[in-house]
Order: structure tokens, then sequence, then C-alpha cells
């Protein structure tokens, strides 16, 4: 095909969503790569994506199934999957570029693939750090890996181009998850109660935990120290933990939980409903990456558990916790500091580092006009 042929056509993307944290944080990037004439999309999507969505406007391949990732050797098996799967998708499709978020250790196969057959890698998230979880090391090795990209933060950014990257490879585009919450504003506490059928009362508490990954023996330690502490709450909302080692051991908790105490809802996911508990919680309480991102948009209070996060940005609205394993007691202190009015009063929205930047636009912009 002549150059002059190749320009007449669209660039051909192909972008990553592997596990059910990825499914929404994706979403205002899908829509405004299919509503952009200049790209054709297809989705090289895990199996639990493709069994929640709807998708009929872009070509999608399954390139993962939906294994437990309980033990480090279902995890490698894995692996061996998604480099089977995501092989035969990319010799169905021939990608110009392949798009990945984060920093899931399941990325390292499908880049390893894209490097094979020389499918240059876009990055999002990249020059983040999380020194307590292994997913660290993931994200450094992606950011080797690729070839592109596209920052949350100006720190990221900086930090990419020290690390020898060159800085016209980098891009500053803000979080891609933020983009999800504008159309939340509207959206009402009534709403998330009708979708659960659940009547929710205050002080009404959101808790995110997943297995951090490298401090596994801080797992239960930990969860108790969270239960401990929410004696306060009239309602208490919790969704199932990522698919990670340590999983079960959190879910297992959680469900025991919620048979001895009528407060605790126990869902696997709660879907396009996640932004509305972000805005309307009186506190959130964990470690996932939302409390980091999202809740910093809604000005929401956080109790940031343990290491998982440590190391990342995040706004005044977070409390960091990082030994509550081993000193309970600090959690319930953050609790009611969190919930008190002079705390609250004094969140800052402008510190929040992860801005609206309209980033799902910026990024098919950058994506149309590099050089590949």
């Amino acid at each position: 095909m002549s150059n002059s042929t190749k320009s007449l056509n669209k660039r051909k993307v192909a972008l990553v969503g592997l596990r059910r944290a990825d499914r929404y944080p994706l979403d205002a990037l899908i829509k405004e790569l299919t509503s952009d004439n200049r790209f054709e999309l297809a989705l090289f999507l895990g199996e639990s994506i493709i069994e929640d969505r709807n998708l009929t406007k872009c070509r999608v391949f399954q390139v993962s199934k939906s294994p437990r990732n309980s033990t480090p050797l279902e995890l490698a098996n894995e692996f061996t999957s998604i480099s089977s799967l995501s092989s035969k998708a990319f010799g169905l499709f021939k990608p110009d570029i392949l798009i990945v978020l984060g920093d899931r250790t399941e990325l390292l196969s499908i880049c390893g693939i894209a490097t094979i057959f020389r499918v240059p890698i876009a990055h999002l998230h990249g020059g983040e750090t999380t020194i307590g979880s292994r997913d660290d090391f993931t994200r450094s090795a992606v950011s080797r890996l690729a070839q592109f990209h596209f920052c949350s933060t100006s720190k990221a950014q900086t930090r990419l181009i020290k690390s020898g990257i060159s800085k016209d490879k980098v891009f500053r585009v803000g979080a891609i998850g933020i983009d999800r919450l504008k159309g939340s504003e509207s959206r009402t506490l009534k709403d998330l109660e009708r979708v659960l059928d659940w009547k929710i009362e205050r002080p009404f508490g959101l808790l995110s935990y997943h297995p951090p990954t490298i401090f596994l023996s801080s797992i239960d330690a930990e969860l108790v120290a969270i239960k401990n502490s929410l004696g306060k709450f009239k309602s208490i909302l919790a969704t199932h933990p990522g698919e990670d080692p340590g999983s079960d051991r959190i879910l297992n908790f959680l469900l025991e939980w919620e048979q001895s105490d009528l407060r605790l809802k126990v869902f696997r996911s709660i879907g396009d409903c996640y932004p509305i508990a972000l805005k309307y919680a009186d506190l959130i309480v964990g470690n996932s990456s939302s409390g980091i991102f999202e809740a910093g948009y809604f000005g929401t209070p956080v109790i940031d558990i343990g290491h998982r996060q440590r190391g990342r940005e995040h706004g005044n609205n977070v409390i960091a916790v990082r030994d509550a394993s081993t000193t309970p007691r600090k959690v319930e202190r953050a609790v009611n500091k969190a919930l008190s009015d002079e705390f609250r009063n004094n969140i800052d929205m402008n510190s929040h580092p992860y801005k609206s930047l309209n980033t799902a636009k910026l990024i098919c912009d950058v994506l149309a006009s590099i050089n590949i």
C-alpha cells in the first residue's frame, strides 16, 4: 500500500481492557474513538467486560478469559491464555497502535505480544508511583515497552522524561477516569437507592479494598481495623476486591461480615452508579485508586489504608493510614477526623492533582497527529 493511499485510511486503534476495573474508566475514550472518523477502533477485552457490555459500534476481540487469579500459578496460566488469544487478535485486526491503561500485571503479556508484532504501544497513567504495590513494577515495565505516554499529572510527566523517555513522546492529558464523572452531577442518591433497591441512611460509607499484592500478610488485620472503625455508619456499601492473589480472603471476610451486619451490603460491582456512590458517600475507606483519582473530583473524604497506594499523588481530602494492621486505633481516629466539620470544610478542591482536562478528546487529537 502506498503512503498516499494509507493516509486516506483511518488509523487503526486497538484498546485493551482486561478487567472489571478497566471498564468504566475507559468508557469516555471508547465513546470518543468510535465517534471520531479519524479512527477505526477495535476492543481487545477480557471475558468479564464482554459479558457486561453492549458493544455494537466497533470490533471486539476476546483476549483473556475470566480465570481465578487468587494464586501466582493461576495468574501465570492467564499469561499463556492472553498471549494466545491476543496473537490471533493482532493478526486479524492489524492495529497501527495499541492503547493500554495502568498497571495490571497481565498487561505485560499483551504488551509483549504487541512488541513481537511491532505494534507501537500508548500507555495511559505511566509515570505514577505506588511503591507499596507490585503494580509499580508493572507500570514501569509497560512504560519501557511503550512508545507514547499519556500522563495524568505534570509530576508523572516529568518523572517519565527524567527516566530518559523523549519529552516529545510524553503528553499530559489528565486522568481518563475523570471524564466519566462529568455527567454524574445531576444524578442523586435516590438514583443509587433505586438501582440497588436499598434505602441508604447516613452516615454512608463506601468500602473498596483490594489485595495489597506486596504486604499480603496485612490483609486480615487491615480488614478488622476497617470493620471496627465504622461503628458510627448506618449504611456501608462494599464492592468485590480486584482479581489478585488474596482476593478470596477479602471477599470471604466481607460476605461473613454482611451476614451478621444489616448495615453492610456487598456488591460485585455497581457499574455506572459508582460515581454516585463516590459523590454522596460521607467517607470512602480502603485502598482503591478510585479514592485517589475520582473521589477528589467530588471532594469526598478518603481513608487510604495500608501501602497499596503509597507514593501516589493525592489531594488533601485523603488521610493515609499506612500502619493500619499494627496500630488499628489509628483507623478509628482517622475516621473521626474525616467526619468532622473542620476537616470537611478545609478540603481544597484545587489540591486534587487529577484535573478534568477533557482527556479523551486530547488523547484522540494526539493519536491522530503522531508519526507512527
